[in-house]
């Protein structure tokens, strides 16, 4: 690979503050919510919970909503 070139790798699990952040969502509190009611699935990893990016991917994709014709 030439060294001039970036790769930028994005990690597949995310903190609860990062996806709060990715949702656009204003606090953690909202993530931890969606958590708890299982509307968004997570990994624990020792004391922690993350959110696969692919998951947050899913959640955002399920809500989407298209404008309805006005007659």
């Amino acid at each position: 690979m030439d060294s001039s070139t970036s790769v930028s790798v994005q990690p597949a699990l995310l903190t609860v503050e990062q996806a709060a952040e990715y949702l656009g969502a204003s606090t953690v509190w909202a993530v931890r919510r969606l958590i708890a009611l299982g509307k968004l699935p997570y990994v624990k990893v020792g004391k922690r919970m993350n959110v696969r990016r692919s998951a947050l991917d899913q959640f955002i994709e399920g809500r989407e909503k298209r404008a309805r014709k006005v007659a």
